[in-house]
């Protein structure tokens, strides 16, 4: 798996990874840090992940895609938090069963309600680094 940054020219691929309005991919790109993954440096994109960091933790807002890449896409987020001694956190959109499944499996674990996203519930996931 091929992961790089974003740059302004992913955000079509990303609107539809995530079915989002172009507007919001764009939003996402100049507010957080964005990695996109593709099966080789050629190829379209199958997954990306946008992250900050803020109140003591890496926060995971958008993971979208081939859950095939997601243990990829988090490598940087899983990286900082060792060398930061921070824990990482990913919102789950509730009806998103492939991307809770995914992120259980690489270790996160169900925490409280998240913020509503367009309407819908949301459940924060937590991997601590100890």
């Amino acid at each position: 798996m091929y992961v790089r940054d974003a740059v302004d020219e992913d955000a079509p691929a990303m609107a539809d990874l995530a079915d989002l309005p172009r507007a919001a991919a764009d939003r996402l790109l100049r507010e957080r840090r964005v990695r996109v993954a593709a099966e080789d440096a050629d190829d379209e994109i199958v997954g990306f992940a946008a992250y900050d960091t803020y109140n003591g933790a890496i926060h995971v807002t958008r993971l979208a895609g081939d859950e095939a890449s997601f243990d990829d896409l988090l490598d940087e987020p899983r990286g900082l938090a060792r060398s930061e001694d921070l824990p990482v956190e990913v919102v789950v959109p509730e009806s998103d069963e492939e991307t809770r499944r995914a992120v259980e499996t690489l270790g996160f674990e169900a925490r409280e309600n998240g913020p509503r996203f367009e309407g819908e519930e949301t459940r924060k996931y937590r991997w601590d680094p100890a």
